[in-house]
């Protein structure tokens, strides 16, 4: 389905451009994007850490921890992928599944 290749290309790329900003202040810059089939794909980055408080509660609506953002980005992506995922459950194809992964490191790591 197109739609849904459309849709998890945007949380790639949101996921991307996020560890891009992340890491723009770090002395040294890494991230990594691994890509297995099309359903499965990993963002991993060394950046900056994020409080425990904001932690918790970064897939939800409106939370932010940039400067001029509105906090929408990752809540786009979670509900994106829950949704393949419940789309996948009720198909007739057998269930493919839609990993995402996103790991983060500290700059000073």
């Amino acid at each position: 389905m197109i739609v849904a290749k459309i849709q998890i290309q945007q949380v790639a790329l949101n996921l991307i451009r996020n560890a891009i900003e992340a890491i723009a202040s770090c002395p040294r810059r890494e991230l990594t994007v691994q890509v297995a089939k099309a359903d499965r794909f990993t963002v991993a980055y060394k950046g900056p850490g994020i409080s425990p408080d904001i932690a918790d509660r970064l897939f939800q609506p409106f939370v932010t921890t940039k400067e001029h953002g509105m906090g929408v980005g990752l809540s786009i992506c979670r509900t994106i992928i829950e949704s393949q995922r419940r789309s996948h459950r009720r198909g007739s194809e057998p269930r493919r599944r839609r990993d995402l992964s996103v790991h983060r490191a500290s700059c000073g790591a």
